[in-house]
Order: C-alpha cells, then sequence, then structure tokens
C-alpha cells in the first residue's frame, strides 16, 4: 500500500512545500489522478494539479474545495513553481475536511516516478545548488508537515532558523532561550552527551546530530516524537544540513585562505605588484584604487571577568561585529586577521570614523558584559602601498592608546601627539633609551616583586597627582609618596624635575610597548 508520507520522502525535498499538516497518521493512496471527477473508482486517491493548466486558466480556492469534498480524496498535490497565491485560502479549507494539500514546485512525471523514487537521484537533486541559508528555512516547511516545532541550533545551542511566527513567543521558544545558558555550561564542550541526554531534558526532545569534518555543528530538535515517518524525514533533513555545510564550509576555508594570505601580503607590503594587488582586491568587490582608512578591532576579557564568560563568547561576538560592520560598510575590507579584526574602508567618514567606532563598541560592551573591545586607527594614505604604513600606525595607537587612556575605547594614531614620532625610529635605539633610565625599576621589580615601574606608570598616567594615584592603586598617599621617593633613589634622577621627569615618562611609555605583538616595524 502506497502513502502520502512514502511520496514526499521520494521527492525532492527542496520541492515540497506543505501548506497544511500532514499528520502523524499514515494516508494510504491507491494512486494518483489529474481528474478526480472522472474517476469511477472508490479507491483512495492523491489529486495532482498544475495551478496552471494547458488552458492558462487558474486553479481557485473553490476548485480545490470542490475536490476535498469527494470522498476518495486523501490528499492534494498543486504544482506552481513560484510561490502559491492561494496559500492562505488553502489553510482555511484544510481546516474544514482535514485534507492535507502539497506544493510542489517541480512537475509530476508518471513516466519518471521511478527516477524520483531514487535515492541517490534524490539527494544530488536537493543539494545541487543549494545553500545552507536556504535549508535553514526549509525547517519551516517540516514545522507545517509534522504540525510541531523544529528548530536548528549552532554550537553555542542559539537557533539558526527563524521563528515561525506563531512560534515567536510559544513555550517552545521560551524553553529553548531558558536552556541555553545551561546547556553551555553542561555540553558546549560534550555536543554528543547533549544528543544522548535529549530525552531527559525539562521539555523532552528528539535530537539529530548534524555532523562537519567529524564534529557536530547543528542540533536539530524538536519535541519528542516517535512517528516514524517524522524520524525519517527529520534524518534526511540532517543529511542534508550536514553535506551542504560541508560543501560550503570547504568552499569558505578556501576563499578565507585566500583573504587571509592577501590581507598579510597587503599589510605587510609583501607584493611585487601593485596592479596585481588592486585586480585580486577587485575579485572580492574591494577597491583600493582610492584612499582607503584602516582600523585594527581588538576584543578581551576584562579583568576578573574570563571565569563569567561562555566558551563560545569571543566568536560569537566576532561574529556579531563582523556582521555590523559589513552591514555598515558593504564595500569595506572587513576581515578577521591575526585575532583581530581589520577594517579598510573608503575614506569618507571623515571626523566621524571616530564618532562611529565609540557607538558602535559602546553598544556591544553594553551588551556583553565583562568584555573590552577597543580600536586603533591608523591615518590615511593615498597609496596603496602605504597601508601596512596605516596597519602599523593602527597597532601603535591601540596598544599605546589602551596603557595610557584606559577610559577611552577609540584612538587614532594623531592622538599620541610627540609619541608617534617613536614610530618611525630604530625599535633597539628606542628600547636602549627606556632601559638606560628604567633598569634599575626592572631589576628590583623582577628580584623582590615590588611593583615601582607600575607605581611611577600610573603616577604619570594620572599626571602626577599623589591622590588620583592612590586610589586608583588604593594605597595610602603616604606609601604612595615613599615608594616614589624609593622609585627616585633607584633612579638617580629627581623626577619632579622638569627635564628628568620627561625622559623618565618616555622611556616608561617606550618600555609598555610589546613591539612583537604591535608588529612595528622600522619605516625610517
Amino acid at each position: 500500500m502506497k502513502t502520502l508520507q512514502d511520496f514526499l520522502l521520494s521527492f525532492p525535498f527542496k520541492h515540497v512545500n506543505p501548506i497544511t499538516p500532514v499528520g502523524a497518521e499514515l494516508i494510504n493512496y491507491d494512486s494518483i489522478s489529474s481528474k478526480p471527477f472522472d474517476t469511477g473508482t472508490s479507491s483512495d486517491i492523491l489529486v495532482y494539479l498544475p495551478y496552471v493548466n494547458e488552458n492558462r486558466k487558474r486553479l481557485s480556492d473553490d476548485d480545490v474545495l470542490q475536490i476535498m469534498q469527494l470522498p476518495q480524496v486523501v490528499g492534494v498535490l498543486i504544482y506552481y513553481p513560484r510561490d502559491l497565491p492561494i496559500r492562505e485560502q488553502l489553510k482555511e479549507i484544510y481546516e474544514l475536511f482535514k485534507v492535507p494539500v502539497v506544493h510542489l514546485t517541480y512537475p509530476l512525471k508518471e513516466t519518471v516516478l521511478h527516477e524520483k523514487a531514487s535515492s541517490n537521484y534524490r539527494l544530488i537533486q536537493d543539494t545541487h545548488g543549494t545553500t545552507i541559508d536556504e535549508l535553514f528555512q526549509r525547517s519551516l516547511s517540516i514545522r507545517t508537515a509534522m504540525a510541531q516545532p523544529v528548530t536548528v541550533m549552532d554550537q553555542n545551542f542559539k537557533s539558526v532558523t527563524r521563528p515561525y511566527e506563531p512560534e515567536a513567543s510559544s513555550d517552545w521558544m521560551q524553553f529553548l532561550i531558558q536552556s541555553r545558558s545551561k546547556w553551555l555550561q553542561l555540553y558546549y564542550f560534550h555536543p554528543e552527551r547533549f544528543v544522548y541526554e535529549a530525552g531527559n531534558q525539562s521539555t523532552t526532545l528528539s535530537c539529530y546530530p548534524v555532523y562537519v569534518q567529524e564534529e557536530i555543528r547543528y542540533f536539530l530538535i524538536t519535541p519528542k516524537t516517535d512517528v516514524e515517518w517524522y524520524g525519517r524525514l527529520l534524518e534526511y533533513y540532517a543529511l542534508l544540513l550536514s553535506l551542504v555545510s560541508q560543501q560550503e564550509e570547504k568552499v569558505d576555508e578556501l576563499h578565507l585562505t585566500f583573504k587571509s594570505h592577501f590581507l598579510h601580503d597587503l599589510l605587510y607590503n609583501n607584493f611585487k605588484s601593485e596592479q596585481a594587488l588592486l585586480e585580486q582586491a577587485a575579485t572580492w568587490g574591494w577597491n583600493l584604487n582610492e584612499p582607503n582608512e584602516l582600523v585594527v578591532i581588538r576584543v578581551a576579557a576584562g579583568e576578573n571577568s574570563q571565569h563569567l564568560l561562555h566558551e563560545g563568547w569571543r566568536t560569537e561576538l566576532f561574529d556579531k561585529l563582523l556582521k555590523r560592520f559589513r552591514q555598515d560598510h558593504p564595500t569595506g575590507m572587513i576581515e578577521p586577521f591575526q585575532n583581530d579584526i581589520v577594517l579598510i574602508l573608503r575614506m569618507g567618514l571623515s571626523g566621524r570614523l571616530k564618532e562611529y567606532l565609540q557607538k558602535v563598541i559602546t553598544r556591544y560592551m553594553e551588551d556583553s558584559e565583562g568584555i573590552i573591545i577597543k580600536a586603533g586607527i591608523g591615518k590615511c594614505y593615498p597609496k596603496t602601498k602605504e597601508l601596512n604604513k596605516s596597519y602599523q600606525e593602527a597597532m601603535m595607537a591601540l596598544k599605546l592608546g589602551h596603557e595610557w587612556s584606559r577610559e577611552n575605547n577609540v584612538f587614532h594614531i594623531e592622538d599620541l601627539g610627540v609619541l608617534r614620532l617613536l614610530f618611525y625610529l630604530n625599535q633597539d635605539h628606542l628600547v636602549e633609551f627606556s632601559s638606560s633610565y628604567l633598569q634599575p625599576l626592572i631589576d628590583s621589580d623582577q628580584q623582590h616583586q615590588t611593583d615601582y615601574l607600575e607605581t611611577l606608570k600610573q603616577w604619570i598616567i594620572h599626571d602626577t597627582s599623589v591622590q588620583d594615584t592612590a586610589e586608583a592603586m588604593h594605597f595610602h598617599p603616604n606609601t604612595l609618596r615613599k615608594r616614589l621617593q624609593k622609585v627616585n633613589n633607584l633612579l638617580g634622577v629627581d623626577i619632579y624635575n622638569h627635564e628628568d621627569f620627561v625622559n623618565i615618562s618616555i622611556a616608561v611609555k617606550i618600555h609598555t610597548i610589546d613591539f612583537f605583538q604591535t608588529n612595528v616595524k622600522n619605516l625610517s
């Protein structure tokens, strides 16, 4: 005996769009007919009709209403390659007769029915030219057919499928939202255990893992069901998600590799032909023929906050920032690079770039408690080959700005004043200058854990205010004065003397530059 459910499971999934629930009970039929009123048999039939017939006459909801009243009709299949205009009317008719209606976007031909029953043919049809985003949206068809919620979650237990409107505030969605934090703590490192223990949740689940490159990338979940054909449908959907995800990830990895190499060559001035570089950038839609501004975004956990953040916080925040920046600047180069995010934007924001970055960073820091986001901006140069200089300046601004202006989040190289001159000097000479003044403090801190260098740095940051420095370091002012006197004695200079103070201040600021981390090059 043939069933409607078996038919739907044999037809290419991408072309099947249930308009109404199909139901848990199997629907048996003897044949498929395009002329339900001409048949003289009482055998159960599936009715197959094109929305637009050979005479260009469109199927109306009244036509379907009459068909559904026939006792032998157990289901209706309607072919139309685009969205079905009478979809909502068909839902209303279903409520009267409970005869399921399925919209097919591919024509049904008796001569190829045996071909469509081939699992290989179906798999090829369903994966060819299909994107993962299209598959995510196909979950709506499954929800409709099963008449129960179906959700795809990523590794962070966040839904990647748009909730069906009636579900948006449902108990199901509330359950997912309320459970996410617990699931992250219990299963982030053990996704297989979540699959195994799905049936033990407060809302009992049926869970189908989606494997990509031998690890679980998504979870397909629905309230617990033992309906056999539901299980077959969900297993096939999980298989499609796995295959298409794997295809896309391989392509994405290839593109990311090319982009990473390209950015490395661009930012480190490692290319022979500027014209070849411009042409390569153009293949990704990036225009480097005009002056561009360069920004480096750095994300870090705040002091004493690391243990409060869930494991996937960095990846999740990176995704949000990349999405926001790409939406705001669709023609810009916005890519992750060496644990940071690099933005190369066509000159146009002028003085508003800092304001824009501050607004975005403030918004996401408010949404992500315990996370620090900083931005460094280099100067805008007219030539593409000078982008590497702008990158080094942005890194310098980020490092020095963070060390010497902690209340701010966005730093331009020109904000550093005379300090930006350090960028053009020989690194060995800078280190030698700094050490010649600070080595006694460095030795004392290493040998006796005295923290004199940090005390001196905080005193300089707070404009030599004893009161402000003491509050920042949680010292009594008299304790700070004694420390500063010890620093004075160790250095062998008078830190209260203007000339000595200037030299010491510059030496301390040079010492705070991690030349390896900021990738500052000698461009003199």
